[in-house]
């Protein structure tokens, strides 16, 4: 489905209950909720949905990608975190000891538990029993050592859904320089979003900038 017509049911949605006006319904209204509510999509079948309903959202799923190093600290290697990164499925560490170099076994900690697990003798990195843990800050993956290096980080992730866009609207500054973006859902969630979309719109209406978005009963519903 195309943005204009993607735009075109949002407005038939919007105004099945309400009578707007261009500037209520206007494109940059339109193209500023829509992208929160598939991010708030994607996010909600992250962490709702069955493994069945997984296809929806495997396109945007990014397979072993090689993460560019930030720094080498004492105790831990850090790896950026790519632009596009949305949610973490799995991560994989090769690491290296006295011309020896394996994969470890890797597993996610909070960050109040580091000095626990750093310092525990059943817990701390360890090249011998290729184990270690990571913590994930802003935008870094910290991977923890103990007298070895860490090589390569790959990480498997899902990546924020594109954008969307449409050409020529009235932004805060003036007429856009804008072009269209379609979505990349497929017409079924494509649906669900605009169903979404519209519930939340037609909700803060009279409040737009302080538009509050509560995913469990919004999407519950579809």
């Amino acid at each position: 489905m195309d943005i204009k017509e993607v735009y075109l049911r949002f407005k038939q949605k919007i105004n099945k209950n309400y009578t707007n006006d261009e500037v209520a319904s206007s494109k940059s209204r339109f193209v500023y909720i829509f992208n929160e509510v598939q991010n708030n999509y994607l996010e909600w079948m992250l962490d709702n949905k069955s493994v069945d309903d997984r296809e929806y959202i495997q396109k945007f799923l990014t397979l072993d990608k090689a993460l560019d190093s930030s720094d080498n600290l004492l105790n831990h290697s850090d790896f950026k975190l790519p632009e596009n990164y949305f949610f973490h499925s799995n991560l994989q560490v090769e690491a290296s000891s006295g011309g020896c170099t394996d994969f470890l076994h890797v597993h996610q900690i909070k960050q109040e538990n580091l000095n626990e697990y750093f310092h525990d003798n059943f817990n701390e990195p360890s090249f011998l029993y290729r184990e270690t843990f990571y913590t994930i800050g802003e935008d870094s993956i910290n991977i923890y050592k103990k007298g070895f290096n860490i090589s390569n980080a790959y990480l498997t992730y899902y990546r924020y859904p594109r954008q969307v866009d449409i050409e020529r609207y009235l932004g805060e500054e003036g007429l856009q320089s804008s072009s269209n973006i379609n979505p990349e859902w497929d017409d079924k969630s494509v649906n669900r979003i605009l169903t979404a979309a519209a519930a939340l719109f037609n909700q803060n209406n009279e409040d737009f900038q302080h538009l509050q978005f509560d995913k469990s009963r919004i999407f519950n519903k579809i």
